[in-house]
Parts: C-alpha cells; structure tokens; sequence
C-alpha cells in the first residue's frame, strides 16, 4: 500500500471503508501492557501509510492466545479520528526510553517543576500518632500516559486510579520524598504560590515532633494570598512548555455568528505575576483579565494572529502529554481553515469531543 499509493490515497480508502487489521506480536500474557502494546501498534501502522494522516481508530481489542502471544485487533470507521492520533502521540512522544521526540533543549527536571506549578500538590496529614507525607500530580485518565512518563524518569512513585475517571501519581515514602523530590525542588525553584506550600511541607517533612508539625499544619492551611515565589525570575523555555502542559488551552473561539478564530488561553486563581510573565514571553498584546464567576481568577487570551502563529512555532513538537494531540490539531487548522467557518466549527466540536471524552 505504502509503495502504490500516497498519503491522501490512503486517508480516502479509510475514510470510504471500514476494516478490521489484526496482527501478531509474541508478548508476555502476564506481563503485557500497554506501553509495550502501543510501539507494536505505530510500527504496523507506520509500515500501512503516513501516520499523521490516519486519524480514524474506533477500538483497539488485544486478545491473548494459548501460546503465550497476543492478537492485536483495530477496526477502523469513517466517523471516530480520535485515537489513531492519541497512539500517533503516545508512538512518538512517551515509548522510546530515550524519549527522542522531545527537543534536545527540553530540560525535564525543568519541565517537571513548570508541570507541578500547574497541578502538583504537597500535602501532608496527621494519621495516628504519626504524619503522612504526599506529593501528588493528579489528571483525567485521558491524559494518564503522561503521569507513566512522569513515573519513568523518576523511577520512583506509584500511579492509581481516584474513581473511573481520575488517576493520580503520588510518592509517599518519605525517604524517596527526602532524597528525590525534595533536591529537584530546592536546585529548580517553583514560581507560583506551590513555593509556599512546599517550603511549609519540606519544614513539616524534616521537623523534630509532632508539635512542630502542627504548628506548621496551620500556616500550612493560611497560604496568603497576596504571596509571590520569592523566584521571581524569568521562567525557562522547558519551565513554560511544562507549565502551559497543566495549566494551558488551544481551543476555537466562537467570535460572533459566523466567526470562528484560534485562541490561547490560560487562566491562573492567583499567581497573576505568571500571567504577566508569559503574556510579555509569547508577544501578546492583550489585556490580563478577571475571570471566574465571582472574578476570583485571571486569564490571559489571544485571538491576535501573530501572537497564535508565535505559539505555532515556540510549541511545535514540544509537548508530551495529550496536550500535543491537541496542539497538533489546532495549530494545523490554522494554516488549512484560518478565515474558514464550517471547517473551524467542525474543528471546535472535534477538539471538545477529544478533551472531554475521558474527562470529568
């Protein structure tokens, strides 16, 4: 197929009929998982067309046989685009040890900090006669992969479900906390309000008594809310591409009744000296402003062509988690539909389907 037809050629035939591929792969029965499954899925696909233009997978069904070997079965329908892109991401971006989609400039640990400034959680409870310490990054279980890539470069941490619907990584061996979260946290310091919250936690996780532990329990609660990371600095490149992974959107923007436009957006409760950060970093031109039902938050958007196609370029080929499937949708359809209002609506409802699938 690949040697007699192109990449348009093939997206046509799928789009026209549906089929069902199966393939064989020796795996262990008790020991396979998915992040050995999904290679063997990129590789069969890969050698079928172009990747980046097969985008309609409706189920993937892994049988096991008697053999120790499993059959890997996909249907492929005309109506369903998402998960043949999510396994195009996760092929590219999260199997290979050496992770080589990521650009060589792409700091983890940095990365890592500018994620937990979005979502992460430090918390710590008194259990007993003792104090249970947590580090925790929690998301929906359509962007689970990136807490397994997370849990692979720390080599430590444990990953659960929260419900059908959350799944979360935590680390709560204080040992661990002490030798591995504690130095990356102190070498590369938060920027958001978390620098509180953890420099409270890191002062409870090393105190002496209990009554120590309390005391710093109640500021712990009371994080002020005029407080400012005294790491006021200019955020790094890998800091940022973490960052806006938690706490950014690409998304359409519904103008008026005919149209459609790309936009940005990004939406911090406190911490607006981030905003301020980022809106002078990505060149936009518009106003921060409060947000929320009661304007308890800001947001910074754009809808400014040039400040979308600056973010086209800074984010291209950076992001790891499903944010990157997100990303690579939008950003395409801003070269291909820009001034197009069918195709943007259809765009719209595609990105909204992707994100809220799997989500609360």
């Amino acid at each position: 197929i690949k040697q007699s037809l192109n990449s348009t050629r093939c997206e046509n035939i799928l789009y026209s009929y549906s089929s069902e591929l199966s393939f064989r792969c020796t795996g262990d029965k008790k020991h396979t998982t998915l992040m050995e499954i999904f290679p063997k899925c990129f590789l069969f696909f890969n050698n079928l067309t172009t990747f980046s233009l097969i985008r309609i997978l409706r189920y993937v069904k892994i049988v096991f046989l008697p053999n120790n070997s499993y059959t890997i079965v996909i249907r492929l329908f005309a109506w369903d685009f998402l998960f043949i892109t999510i396994i195009l991401t996760l092929a590219n971006s999260f199997i290979y040890t050496s992770h080589q989609r990521l650009n060589v400039e792409l700091n983890f640990v940095e990365w890592f900090v500018g994620f937990t400034d979005g979502d992460g959680c430090f918390s710590f409870s008194k259990q007993g006669r003792s104090f249970g310490f947590s580090f925790k990054l929690a998301q929906s279980v359509y962007n689970a992969i990136i807490l397994h890539f997370i849990k692979k470069k720390l080599q430590f941490g444990s990953i659960t479900s929260d419900g059908p619907y959350l799944s979360q990584f935590r680390i709560r061996d204080t040992e661990v906390l002490k030798s591995i979260i504690c130095p990356i946290f102190d070498q590369y310091l938060l920027h958001t309000s978390k620098f509180y919250s953890y420099s409270l936690f890191k002062q409870a996780l090393y105190a002496n008594t209990p009554e120590e532990r309390l005391a710093i329990k109640e500021l712990f609660i009371k994080i002020p809310k005029d407080f400012i990371s005294p790491h006021n600095t200019v955020p790094t490149k890998s800091w940022i591409i973490g960052f806006v992974e938690a706490e950014g959107s690409f998304y359409i923007l519904k103008k008026d009744s005919n149209r459609y436009v790309h936009a940005f957006g990004i939406t911090q409760k406190k911490d607006k000296h981030i905003l301020e950060q980022l809106k002078t970093i990505f060149g936009i031109s518009a106003s921060i402003k409060p947000n929320g039902v009661n304007h308890d938050c800001w947001i910074l958007e754009t809808t400014n062509s040039r400040s979308i196609e600056f973010l086209i370029e800074y984010f291209n080929n950076q992001m790891i988690g499903m944010k990157s499937v997100e990303f690579r949708i939008w950003s395409r359809s801003y070269y291909k539909h820009k001034g197009d209002p069918h195709a943007l609506k259809i765009i719209q409802d595609k990105l909204r389907k992707l994100r809220n699938r799997h989500k609360l």
